[in-house]
């Protein structure tokens, strides 16, 4: 990314019967030379009013498509560790084509598996046709599907409450 402000860290995810590492999470953090770290509820928005998620978007799946490559080569014959990469409902709807996931993946020689895309469950509530067929294309495709911060958006007991009252 211009002037190599952004980086890709990896927040584990543990089983908590077995104490491994399962999963991780691709997380976009910015450290600004001056300011450090930018949090990022500071700049994903900027990226999404100005579409530059898009673009971050495929740099971010890239990265962690990388490191899930370098990860499992390295580890021969030990239980792969998934990462999760959030996907903007902004790139869904992107006119430009920022690539093939599904290709990207193959090209690595990696099974899709080892890959998991986090949408929020606004995009599925105010879902069109076209998204639906992607999601149901990186699934046929062996790439994992999972709702990020569940429970905070449209399914948190708040809003469900307070939709309940006004019916």
């Amino acid at each position: 990314m211009p002037g190599g402000q952004l980086e890709v860290f990896y927040q584990p995810i543990v089983d908590m019967r077995t104490r491994r590492i399962v999963k991780a999470e691709a997380l976009l953090r910015w450290r600004h030379p001056e300011r450090g770290f930018v949090s990022p509820t500071a700049f994903i928005p900027v990226a999404e009013e100005t579409g530059m998620i898009c673009e971050i978007g495929e740099w971010v799946f890239q990265k962690a498509a990388m490191t899930a490559a370098r990860v499992w080569r390295g580890r021969p014959g030990l239980h792969p560790i998934q990462i999760a990469v959030n996907k903007s409902p902004r790139q869904f709807f992107s006119a430009t084509d920022h690539g093939d996931w599904i290709s990207y993946l193959k090209d690595l020689g990696i099974p899709p598996g080892l890959l998991s895309i986090e949408v929020t469950e606004g995009l599925l509530l105010d879902s069109h046709g076209a998204i639906l067929d992607q999601l149901a294309k990186f699934r046929s495709a062996g790439i994992h599907v999972a709702l990020d911060d569940f429970g905070t958006g449209y399914s948190a007991m708040s809003y469900l409450r307070a939709c309940l009252q006004e019916g």
